[in-house]
């Protein structure tokens, strides 16, 4: 996981853990533990992105030989937050977000990503100033890093990602969820949206496959289907029953997959 640790200058106020922890409930995280360590997690309702967090220290061994790693002029708030590097890269992107989120929530905190330390290549080692841009490019390099020698994750082309992504910020309540099938043949990933009664029009995404609930559940490309009428939110479109349906896809072909399961 890409590791972000907080720190105030040397002589600046720190607020109390009680007050980190209300920070943290206030922004939408869960919180465990009690005094001393409080573990945690936040997630994205819309878009699935998550984060892990700790508060505190966790009630483990001191290790003697790896003591945590100390910068002059600044005190650590012993509070990290973990974003996943297994997933599609907005899920970080959201996730920055948080982080972004809990800077503005504590006057002078500054974020270390804990394999970036060093603003420049003569500089001090320590906190510098936020940058989306260069936490997602560390973000990139952690996540080719895993990533390579693995064999079981699937893949969808960036631009589908992208839709996908805006699909799921945008869409109203009233539209389709929309999920990823693995296609077990080619190890691609694809969006997925269910039609609930196909009798009548459905705003759907323009990307992916549809699993339309006919009399026998049909999986069709979204491209064999019609356009529909574009909508102002979500790139969807509202689309009417076609008169004759595309022939669909051997469902046992695909399987579900979770979003640390595929890469963009």
């Amino acid at each position: 996981m890409q590791r972000f640790e907080l720190y105030l200058r040397e002589g600046d106020d720190a607020p109390v853990e009680e007050a980190l922890a209300d920070i943290l409930i206030s922004l939408g995280c869960r919180l465990q533990g009690g005094p001393g360590y409080h573990p945690g997690t936040w997630s994205d309702a819309a878009t699935g992105a998550r984060a892990v967090l700790d508060l505190g220290n966790p009630p483990i061994e001191e290790d003697v030989q790896h003591p945590p790693r100390a910068y002059a002029g600044w005190t650590p708030l012993r509070l990290a937050i973990q974003l996943p590097l297994v997933c599609p890269h907005w899920q970080a992107v959201e996730g920055f977000q948080l982080v972004e989120r809990l800077l503005a929530a504590i006057p002078g905190a500054f974020a270390l990503d804990c394999e970036d330390i060093q603003e420049t290549k003569d500089a001090e080692a320590g906190p510098f100033a936020w940058s989306r841009p260069r936490a997602l490019a560390s973000w990139e390099r952690q996540h080719t890093a895993q990533i390579e020698t693995r064999t079981d994750l699937a893949r969808m082309q960036r631009g589908d990602s992208l839709r996908l992504w805006r699909w799921r910020r945008e869409r109203e309540a009233a539209w389709p969820a929309a999920t990823v099938l693995r296609d077990r043949a080619a190890a691609e990933a694809h969006a997925v949206c269910v039609w609930p009664d196909p009798t009548v029009p459905c705003v759907l995404p323009a990307i992916g496959l549809v699993l339309a609930r006919l009399d026998q559940p049909r999986l069709v490309r979204r491209g064999d289907l019609p356009v529909g009428e574009a909508q102002p939110r979500g790139g969807g479109a509202l689309v009417a029953p076609p008169a004759v349906w595309p022939e669909g896809l051997a469902i046992a072909r695909f399987a579900a997959c979770d979003d640390e399961m595929w890469v963009d």
